[in-house]
């Protein structure tokens, strides 16, 4: 669980833009924290789970002192896709080592914030259609007969 300004100021350090011994101005923060809550915002649409669990879900923050409430794996994540998410802005080239975090992030994000889909069946196929086998056509079972 992490306070937005530090995932804007990490994302920003990330690329280049800020530092620890010269931190961000107040407009590259404000420019960051837009992208940071558009980019959740469509997780959330996407159904991709960043939160600690189901009964905590991720936070879209609504100003940047606010809470994420993002789970311990997704925070490193998080920060590196904001830098992908930012370089346009800043007119900035991702560097080779920002390359592999982003790497490991969308990696990252697949693995433990994708949602799981049901699996669907056709509902029902043409006559005569089917996967051919040596034993003869089998065709999928509707929903409702599995």
């Amino acid at each position: 669980m992490t306070v937005a300004t530090k995932i804007v100021n990490d994302a920003l350090t990330l690329i280049g833009v800020a530092s620890p011994i010269s931190p961000p101005e107040a407009e590259q923060q404000s420019t960051a924290f837009s992208v940071l809550v558009d980019m959740l915002n469509r997780w959330v649409k996407d159904e991709t789970l960043i939160g600690v669990d189901a009964l905590n879900p991720a936070v879209v923050p609504s100003a940047i002192s606010g809470d994420i409430n993002e789970a311990p794996w997704a925070t490193g994540a998080l920060k590196a896709l904001l830098a992908e998410a930012l370089c346009p802005y800043f007119r900035v080239e991702p560097s080779p080592r920002l390359n592999l975090l982003i790497s490991e992030a969308h990696e990252t994000l697949l693995i433990h914030g994708a949602p799981n889909p049901e699996p669907t069946w056709p509902r029902n196929l043409p006559v005569g259609q089917g996967n051919y086998a040596p034993y003869g056509q089998t065709f999928f079972p509707g929903p409702d007969e599995t």
